[in-house]
């Protein structure tokens, strides 16, 4: 049927025709760009919202106590670990916790200990105080002997004046390390 019109009318067919074409992809790119901007104003608000809400969170963070408090901390943390390296450094017998064992696994029922302080004098001797309370004689006297028998420690010295009472008896130990 096409064929049967006359040069101008189709012309004026084709020309008709490439028009509805151009209006049915506009048409279809404004529809896209409806539906996307539908789809995006929602995320866009909730965006806005939230961002205002981590702005507060923020702001309300820097001026709260929280903050500070934290910064302290964490300085206190670093000094601390600074301190323990140092004593990591100077210290070339065992680890600390392995010298502390082993003046705990010697510790009867009967004494307690209040306080163990870890001085190192050089690089071949350590000295251990050992501070506590002993609730008799005997028992005192055993961890005295336990200690000495270990063979981890080279002196073990208590003072007579330790031994003066019967029961109750505080005491302080002095050890000295082998290395």
């Amino acid at each position: 049927m096409f064929n049967v019109l006359p040069e101008i009318l189709k012309e004026e067919v084709t020309q008709e025709y490439v028009l509805r074409r151009w209006i049915v992809i506009i048409f279809c790119t404004i529809v896209v760009h409806i539906v996307f901007l539908v789809c995006m104003v929602p995320l866009v608000i909730s965006s806005t919202y939230k961002k205002n809400d981590i702005a507060t969170a923020i702001a309300t963070m820097k001026t709260s106590g929280a903050s500070k408090d934290a910064d302290t901390v964490a300085k206190t943390i670093s000094q601390t670990n600074i301190r323990l390296a140092i004593i990591e450094n100077k210290f070339v017998h065992k680890p600390l916790f392995s010298i502390i064992d082993d003046v705990l696994v010697h510790k009867p029922v009967t004494v307690s200990i209040q306080g163990i302080m870890i001085s190192s004098i050089g690089t071949s001797t350590a000295t251990i105080v050992i501070e506590g309370v002993s609730e008799s004689r005997n028992g005192l006297v055993s961890f005295v002997k336990d200690l000495q028998q270990s063979g981890k420690f080279s002196t073990v010295d208590l003072p007579v004046s330790n031994l003066a009472k019967d029961k109750n008896i505080d005491f302080a130990l002095t050890v000295n390390m082998i290395k």
